[in-house]
């Protein structure tokens, strides 16, 4: 399986930014960045989010252009979400585990210290 690969585009005492590919079947789990606030833009493919809400998971899916941004306490769970389409009312992935990868670029302030 591929793996997913980050890397580091800036970094000082007040932002971090992040280069960051999304695969299949690796998902980030629950979790939360700290007492970092964090923003995100998807710049190719998709990504599907999941968070708790407090009571309850909450889903949502991001595609190129969309942006997110997640407050302190947010948590979320973040995994590739490949296009889909439906044919005789089944869902099925319209371009399979050949696609590239999804890729976003993610901010935090101040830079994460805990995750």
């Amino acid at each position: 399986a591929a793996e997913r690969w980050f890397t580091r585009l800036h970094g000082n005492d007040e932002l971090d930014v992040w280069l960051i590919s999304w695969v299949p079947d690796r998902s980030t789990e629950l979790h939360d960045h700290g007492g970092s606030l964090g923003a995100l833009t998807v710049v190719s493919g998709a990504l599907r989010e999941t968070r708790w809400d407090g009571t309850a998971l909450r889903e949502r899916r991001l595609v190129a252009g969309d942006q997110a941004a997640f407050p302190l306490g947010w948590v979320h769970d973040v995994v590739w979400a490949p296009d889909t389409v439906t044919t005789g009312g089944l869902a099925a992935r319209s371009v399979g585990r050949t696609a590239p990868p999804t890729l976003s670029v993610h901010a935090y302030s101040p830079p994460l210290t805990a995750m």
